[in-house]
């Protein structure tokens, strides 16, 4: 869908919204494309999903057990080869395990 965006977060706790239009739409063959600044700061890439409604949530999982909640809303919406936000502030040696949306805070109201 032209209106959605493309959700990255690394294991470092950074990240990013792209506009799924800034991404090239290659056939066979392609060499690939760029989506995230990696450097020992962010991390490597953990999670990437498409997003079409960025007033969902987004929850986010460390190796240690560390769990957050957040409103996509507060993410950053950025170019394809920027580093991104901290979505996730970390303690030492954790890392970010993975990343799930939640859907919108009306939905999660209607289900309970």
């Amino acid at each position: 869908k032209a209106d959605a965006f493309v959700l990255v977060v690394s294991e470092n706790g950074f990240g990013k919204l792209t506009p799924v239009e800034q991404y090239p739409s290659h056939h066979r063959g392609g060499q690939g494309v760029y989506t995230l600044d990696v450097t020992p700061k962010t991390g490597k890439l953990v999670g990437i999903g498409m997003v079409e409604d960025p007033s969902e949530e987004l929850m986010v999982v460390s190796t240690k057990g560390q769990v957050i909640r957040t409103d996509l809303s507060e993410v950053r919406q950025t170019g394809r080869q920027a580093q991104g936000v901290i979505i996730m502030r970390l303690s030492e040696g954790d890392t970010v395990g993975q990343i799930a949306g939640v859907g919108t805070r009306e939905d999660v109201e209607e289900e309970a």
